[in-house]
C-alpha cells in the first residue's frame, strides 16, 4: 500500500467495521476482531470513563454507538 507510511519505529492501527476493507489493507493473520459489548458492559465502561453512570442518557448513547468499545471510550 503506497498510501500508508512505512517506518521502522512505529506501527499503524487501522480500525474498520468492514472485514473486506481490513483484508485489503493487512494480512488476515494481522486482523483482530473485537466484538460488541453487552449493554451492561457498555454502561460499566461509561461509568469507569466518566466517573459515574448517567442512567438513561448513558443507555441511549451506548445504544447509538452500537455498544462498540472504541466508540464508547
Amino acid at each position: 500500500m503506497v498510501y500508508l507510511p512505512r517506518s521502522r519505529n512505529g506501527l499503524i492501527l487501522i480500525i474498520t467495521r468492514s472485514k473486506s476493507a481490513a483484508r485489503k489493507l493487512v494480512d488476515e493473520k494481522n486482523i483482530i476482531v473485537i466484538g460488541l459489548m453487552s449493554e451492561a458492559d457498555a454502561l460499566e465502561l461509561f461509568a469507569k470513563k466518566l466517573g459515574g453512570n448517567d442512567g438513561d442518557d448513558a443507555t441511549k448513547l451506548a445504544t447509538a454507538l452500537e455498544f462498540m468499545p472504541l466508540a464508547i471510550v
